[in-house]
């Protein structure tokens, strides 16, 4: 469930639907995606998580994306043709540590689970351009989606946090 609200009316619509369906499962457990910029944010974030509890939800798992403000796509693209060579990692332009901690902080005051896609995808070096040889292996497709390929890695990384499992 991607937490965040006032993106789009396309991704305003899939925050309904996804939050109907949530409501309506009794899973209890709701993974939360989110793309947080500011204090208005974090308020934005808390107010869905008072929704999630109020509906029931019992175990909420905060997952910050990593911020591609390079886009690594569009950064791949752009060396591919003249280098011939996807850099593995892009060091400008990307979110960077202080955003990762801050949400980390904002989970642990709020009596949540945090997983950090920073961890897996990016360090000191930068983040992950691409997890595969070729350009359709790039992480992200525009400055917050992940790929496939990125979406794969992610979630083979965080899998056992996630389900609880080794």
């Amino acid at each position: 469930m991607r937490a965040d609200s006032g993106a789009g009316s396309h991704c305003d619509a899939f925050n309904d639907l996804v939050f109907g369906f949530v409501k309506s499962s009794g899973t209890g457990d709701c993974p939360a995606s989110c793309d947080v910029d500011g204090k208005n944010d974090l308020d934005k974030l808390m107010e869905t998580v008072r929704q999630l509890r109020a509906a029931g939800v019992r175990r909420i798992v905060i997952l910050v994306r990593c911020r591609y403000e390079a886009h690594a796509a569009a950064y791949a693209g752009e060396l591919l043709p003249a280098a011939h060579v996807i850099a593995d990692r892009i060091a400008a332009g990307v979110s960077g540590p202080e955003s990762d901690e801050r949400m980390a902080t904002f989970s642990r005051a709020a009596g949540l689970e945090y997983i950090s896609a920073w961890h897996v995808l990016c360090n000191a070096d930068g983040c992950l351009t691409r997890v595969g040889p070729t350009a359709s292996d790039v992480v992200a497709t525009d400055i917050i989606h992940l790929s496939d390929a990125g979406s794969n890695f992610l979630v083979g990384a965080i899998e056992g946090d996630l389900f609880g499992r080794p």
